[in-house]
């Protein structure tokens, strides 16, 4: 048997996606610096491994589309070997798959499950794990900034998402969106905290190094999208800057100034974020280490997935909705006064340490 830790968590950890793994080493991180034990469970999800898979003409089909994943696997094969490597960072505990994560219940008293869209079933392919399913009434219940990712639940998932929620002894999410849905769902109310990228300062973001020691526009893009490449091009032609891109899909990292890093680290990615002169994103966590870093950036809602509502919720908290790309052009290279921002920030991570503490101690005064 484990020791027993104060507090484990139970979040996307096992994902090749830079916001999952920035955001389970951050959650992480404040828990430690709260003083508290912790680990996070490492739980094999075939739900969540499907979006890492690897691309196969067997599996996946005998056509352009598959050719194209392919190859561009090829291009970044060295990205597994450096989320890794990055992992290590983490503490994790034994490995737990679905048939046996009932065993992780000897780690500890306490479970906490966010945060990222670890309640979004359409991501999860119905891994209701990650609403602590396999736990007995004799442990706690939290999530910390968990999100639904979409602004309704599906009717297919209502009836078991509304079981296990009700379940839960306390439920914090990250957008107020997820404390709506959990309001009209259970009836019980919600508190709405920050991710947990937020929780450290851009000072404990440190791995060493800042950047590539001259300008350029950094580009994260989640989704393929060519209005957002046309956009970063647009912004290095007016501050005269390359652009380094970090991408999902194939599209848009090839082009006269464009240099695709797509295969970097968590650390690095950082690393090229903190030292950019300009972020263009399609991202949520995108977004929010562009504001923790005090960055000037760009943001372009997603086209073909439904989870608007999360970057929506962050831009409208800090008053950067004209940041979004079309709704003020006039935004563009433009710097942004932080000092108000800095401010709200640091106000809003007191406070969301503070409920994750609070939850963390209520359990351990609880056992004594």
């Amino acid at each position: 048997m484990e020791k027993r830790y104060d507090v484990v968590t139970l979040t996307f950890h096992q994902s090749e996606n830079y916001g999952a793994l920035l955001q389970a080493y951050a959650l992480q991180k404040a828990i430690r610096n709260l003083g508290y034990k912790t680990c996070i469970i490492d739980y094999y999800s075939t739900g969540i491994a499907y979006w890492s898979r690897k691309i196969n003409f067997l599996k996946d089909g005998y056509n352009l589309s598959t050719v194209k994943n392919i190859i561009w696997q090829y291009m970044i094969r060295k990205k597994t070997e450096k989320f890794n490597v990055f992992r290590k960072e983490l503490q994790l505990s034994g490995r737990f798959e679905g048939e046996t994560i009932q065993d992780s219940e000897a780690l500890s008293k306490c479970f906490i499950v966010g945060s990222d869209q670890v309640w979004n079933c359409d991501c999860t392919f119905e891994d209701y794990h990650y609403f602590l399913d396999f736990l007995g009434d004799n442990h706690r219940k939290l999530s910390y900034a968990a999100s639904f990712g979409y602004s309704e639940i599906p009717p297919k998932y209502l009836e078991r998402t509304k079981a296990l929620l009700e379940e839960f002894d306390v439920i914090t999410t990250r957008e107020e969106q997820g404390q709506s849905i959990v309001k009209e769902l259970i009836d019980k109310d919600a508190i709405t905290v920050l991710d947990p990228v937020l929780l450290i300062t851009p000072e404990q973001w440190d791995f060493g190094g800042i950047g590539l020691g001259k300008k350029y526009i950094f580009v994260y893009q989640a989704e393929k999208s060519n209005s957002l490449i046309e956009y970063a091009k647009h912004i290095g032609y007016k501050l005269k800057c390359p652009i380094y891109i970090v991408s999902n899909v194939f599209k848009g990292t090839i082009g006269k100034n464009i240099h695709s890093i797509s295969d970097i680290g968590p650390d690095q990615f950082i690393n090229y974020l903190k030292g950019a002169e300009y972020v263009v994103t399609n991202s949520f966590h995108g977004t929010a280490l562009s504001i923790l870093f005090n960055k000037r950036f760009s943001v372009e809602l997603l086209k073909k997935n439904n989870t608007n509502s999360r970057i929506i919720s962050i831009l409208q908290k800090y008053g950067l909705e004209n940041r979004i790309i079309g709704a003020d052009m006039g935004h563009r290279g433009k710097a942004i006064d932080y000092s108000e921002i800095n401010r709200m920030l640091a106000k809003d991570r007191e406070k969301s340490l503070n409920i994750l503490s609070d939850m963390i101690s209520d359990n351990i005064e609880g056992e004594n």
